[in-house]
């Protein structure tokens, strides 16, 4: 599904596996800094170098979403993370360029798996 399906009653809908209902939700990031996304994806991602000058993170982060004092337990966030300091030209950015996407998922496999399959 798109981000325009991340609500809560939706993840806390689908957080059940067992039951045979499997999702994979576009995150709608509302305010989360990019910069701080890409400090946990250093964290807690797998780096990967596509090019000099474009760097990926891709990974998981097993914090379920919430809701005031509810827990869609048993869906996590699947991150990637994109910073880019030179174009695909070679010419280098004044600023780093970084692009976030995560989704929420309740798919046991890798984040690389998950991604491929939303896609």
């Amino acid at each position: 599904m798109n981000g325009g399906n991340d609500s809560f009653e939706t993840l806390k809908a689908t957080a059940n596996a067992d039951k045979g209902l499997y999702c994979i939700i576009k995150r709608n990031k509302r305010k989360e800094s990019d910069v701080a996304w890409l400090k946990t994806a250093e964290r807690y991602g797998k780096q990967v170098e596509v090019r000099k000058g474009k760097t990926v993170w891709i990974g998981t982060i097993d914090i379920p979403p919430r809701k005031k004092n509810e827990i869609a337990n048993g869906v996590k966030c699947v991150f990637e993370v994109i910073e880019r300091t030179i174009d695909s030209d070679g010419n280098p950015y004044l600023f780093s360029e970084i692009e976030v996407n995560s989704w929420w998922t309740n798919v046991d496999c890798e984040a690389k798996k998950v991604i491929e399959l939303y896609h």
